[in-house]
């Protein structure tokens, strides 16, 4: 499989979607695929917990009609395509649970939740710059 040349965000999806695709922990940058850093047991119990909090918050405020993806490819540029999988992406408009079985959207959530020490190596401050970096380039 030739890699070499831009992908799409499209092409992305499928390449993800396949079961033995090696590269099941990458974004694309930029139509390159980029790895990303595989996350550790910290990385899961901050996923974990936050989403227990989100959805007691939910379960006491009925009329929210939110709901959380989970490492859902958000599409942030075009030509060539960027395509961020953060770990937690909450969506307020549009069908409830629209989200759900889509690898990759163009749908902005409301909130992006992204965990800090999981990405970079370093200090949290260190973390928190290259994190900044990152999202002013996207």
């Amino acid at each position: 499989m030739d890699l070499s040349s831009p992908l799409t965000a499209e092409r992305f999806a499928e390449l993800v979607d396949q079961e033995d695709f090696e590269f099941q922990r990458a974004e694309l940058v930029r139509g390159q695929i980029e790895m990303v850093e595989a996350p550790d047991l910290l990385h899961g119990a901050v996923v974990f917990n936050f989403s227990k909090s989100l959805a007691a918050y939910l379960q006491q405020a009925p009329d929210e009609k939110g709901y959380a993806t989970f490492e859902i490819g958000l599409i942030v540029a075009r030509g060539p395509d960027t395509v961020r999988r953060p770990p937690v992406s909450f969506f307020v408009s549009g069908e409830r649970f629209a989200e759900l079985d889509r690898i990759v959207t163009e749908t902005r959530p409301a909130l992006v939740v992204e965990i800090g020490s999981t990405i970079y190596d370093g200090s949290l401050r260190a973390q928190l710059r290259q994190l900044k970096q990152r999202l002013v380039n996207a």
